[in-house]
């Protein structure tokens, strides 16, 4: 799962829950971490880093966990969404 295009990376479709904000991003690294890819799309996006989201991924149909690595859990051309983090209490 989650090989990359030609060693460059793998290839995702981004997009904010309200999906108001779609993005192409490439050249993802399958060795980083899930907590690394949402650092980055937080920038990428423009969203306030100062507001926890999750990645939600379309295809797996959960929210990936930050320690899980992104060639694990998703493959090139997936889709995926920056979810708000809502801690209840």
């Amino acid at each position: 799962m989650g090989q990359p295009v030609n060693g460059l990376g793998l290839q995702l479709r981004v997009s904010h829950v309200s999906h108001q904000k779609v993005k192409k991003v490439g050249g993802v690294d399958p060795q980083m971490s899930v907590g690394e890819l949402l650092r980055s799309l937080v920038e990428v996006m423009d969203v306030p880093p100062n507001e926890p989201h999750t990645i939600h991924s379309t295809r797996a149909g959960r929210h990936l966990l930050p320690s899980e690595l992104v060639g694990d859990v998703l493959e090139d051309e997936d889709q995926i969404e920056l979810h708000p983090d809502i801690s209840a209490g």
